[in-house]
């Protein structure tokens, strides 16, 4: 004998209560309807008991969860506070490694509209450093970023080269959402992406890191 719908498993249910008015009843076989590293769900296959019935319960069981990770939309008094001010290089994952000052160091500054991004790379055999300045444009669902000039110098054994060329032409827009008081923003249309999870902020590109920021003045 087996208490129907009460041999539910739900490991991290806060209370039990919610089952306290169901029924005993006999059962012939068990379904597992969702299993993961929190919970698992069993349903039992009971007489006289209507499926669909239980899936409703489940259902209701599984709403507070899913909207835990529900994107949401921060206000645009939120998004700029997340995103705007200096933000000092802390590592660049580069060819699989991750590189941290003095070998590489990168400076990223959002603020009134206008932002700058210096980047230097010690790293390899052949140092190179760039420069860029440009302007973004920002609201609650929208942060787009372009540059207007750039400078990349690259050293060798010949000498200096020099390009003015830009990493992209106009502006890259990223969507903004939030989950778990995160900001994301993007992917963009090549597959950028930033986070920003308090004081630090995370540079990607087809879901992987790039390179992690720190805001200054924050230890």
């Amino acid at each position: 004998m087996i208490d129907g719908f009460r041999r539910w498993l739900v490991d991290d249910l806060p209370s039990r209560k919610i089952t306290s008015n169901i029924p005993i009843l006999k059962t012939k076989k068990e379904y597992t309807i969702m299993k993961t590293s929190k919970m698992t769900i069993t349903i039992l296959d009971c007489r006289g008991t209507s499926l669909i019935a239980a899936l409703i319960m489940i259902a209701l069981l599984m709403m507070p969860l899913a909207c835990a990770t529900i994107s949401k939309q921060p206000s645009f008094k939120e998004v700029k506070a997340k995103i705007e001010g200096t933000w000092i290089l802390e590592e660049w994952h580069i060819k699989g490694q991750v590189v941290s000052p003095p070998k590489v160091e990168a400076r990223f500054i959002v603020h009134d509209n206008a932002l700058e991004l210096l980047m230097l790379n010690r790293a390899g055999e052949k140092p190179w450093y760039w420069y860029g300045y440009g302007k973004y444009t920002l609201d609650a669902s929208t942060f787009s970023m372009g540059f207007d000039e750039a400078a990349f110098f690259k050293e060798s054994t010949s000498g200096i080269t020099v390009s003015h060329k830009l990493p992209w032409e106009g502006m890259k827009s990223f969507g903004i959402g939030k989950v778990n008081n995160q900001l994301h923003m993007g992917p963009s249309d090549d597959n950028y992406e930033i986070i920003v999870d308090g004081n630090t902020l995370i540079y990607k590109k087809e879901g992987k890191i790039l390179r992690t920021y720190r805001r200054a003045g924050v230890e």
